[in-house]
């Protein structure tokens, strides 16, 4: 599960925050709206929830919600996930992917990862956003696999680690702070081969779990876009 933030919390407690009133310039997401189109669409497909974890900042008026859903391959399951705010502080966001059961560290791919700004129609638009990520949702999961396995097939040497930290850095997938998490992920991790076990290399998965490690602490507002862009760098970088 993500580590970014403490104010763990419930669905009862986000659909009972308090909906701010619908302005010419503002059309507030319901929270409210968000899970009972996502209840639908789960038991439409017959999709089970193996576990959830809901945060949520200023009472309730941020929150970030990951879903993680159970899948015939026993190491890799799938998971959709939410953003909203009632202050207007960040734009609906979804992203739809997989997760590793080891670590619960998220695959999300970039192309079904939406956004939708409070304004208009915003919260019809969300509704079938979240109806057509669900009808996706199988397409996404086996594209993930396949990534998963080629990424297990390929070894990285030092070289290979350093350019690819080197474009976290560059291309801004990371800040600062998670760059030097990311080094120690490399050198020590617990869950995943690393250069204390392996000092000439590892493999491109052990990698790329390095990188969801370090960002399960993305703030509110860079969590999706973060993962969507790591994922990209390494399609793009191993050619998958």
């Amino acid at each position: 599960m993500p580590t970014r933030l403490p104010n763990v919390c419930d669905e009862a407690t986000l659909r009972n925050v308090e909906l701010p009133k619908r302005t010419i310039s503002y059309t507030p997401v319901p929270n409210e709206l968000i899970f009972d189109i996502l209840h639908e669409q789960l038991n439409k497909y017959d999709l089970k929830v193996k576990q959830t974890d809901l945060t949520m900042s200023l009472g309730g008026k941020r929150f970030i919600g990951l879903y993680d859903i159970e899948s015939e391959d026993e190491n890799l399951g799938y998971r959709i996930g939410f953003k909203n705010s009632y202050d207007g502080s960040m734009a609906f966001g979804m992203g739809i992917g997989s997760v590793v059961w080891l670590c619960s560290n998220g695959m999300i791919h970039g192309e079904i990862s939406e956004r939708r700004v409070h304004r208009g129609n915003a919260d019809k638009d969300v509704e079938e956003m979240i109806k057509i990520g669900l009808e996706q949702y199988q397409h996404q999961h086996s594209e993930n696999i396949r990534v998963r396995e080629r990424l297990k097939e390929i070894y990285c040497t030092n070289d290979d680690i350093y350019k690819i930290v080197g474009k976290l850095c560059v291309d801004g997938v990371m800040n600062g702070t998670e760059l030097n998490r990311m080094k120690k992920e490399i050198i020590s991790s617990p869950l995943f081969d690393n250069l204390t076990l392996h000092p000439d290399g590892f493999s491109a998965w052990d990698l790329y779990n390095h990188g969801t490690e370090t960002l399960k602490s993305a703030s509110f507002n860079s969590y999706f876009d973060k993962h969507n862009n790591l994922h990209k760098l390494f399609v793009n970088e191993f050619e998958i």
